[in-house]
């Protein structure tokens, strides 16, 4: 899934802003527009971040068009991988004997292979 505005990207490079006059914003039918080429954050990656540690994820990172976290399980924390805008589930977890142990595992992890360290496979 992507975002409609940054297409996925997380980044809006042009957008579109009135023509100022010395009063104000022209106010008549035809009003002017010029395109700034600046570099945005979109909303949407903040959004669905928020969205994310909402629902229990901690110490998220994104490789490409994946996220990783961390997230407490009953027993276990878990390293919880799964696409970026997907709010329907994950595509997999490795699981850690604690938390301290996956956060580390996921900060050195490239995002490539499996992360080091790791008791459990579920899914992929």
């Amino acid at each position: 899934m992507t975002c409609v505005k940054c297409k996925g990207t997380g980044i809006i490079h042009n957008y579109y802003n009135e023509v100022m006059d010395a009063d104000g914003p022209f106010y008549n039918q035809n009003i002017q527009y010029e395109i700034k080429s600046i570099r945005t954050a979109c909303s949407c990656r903040v959004e669905y971040g928020k969205w994310l540690e909402s629902n229990g994820y901690r110490n998220v990172r994104v490789f490409g068009d994946r996220w990783a976290g961390t997230k407490a399980m009953l027993f276990t924390t878990a390293i919880s991988v799964g696409a970026m805008y997907d709010r329907e589930g994950i595509f997999g977890r490795y699981c850690y004997s604690n938390e301290t142990l996956a956060t580390a595992a996921l900060k050195v992890w490239d995002g490539k292979g499996d992360p080091l360290g790791w008791i459990a496979k579920k899914g992929f």
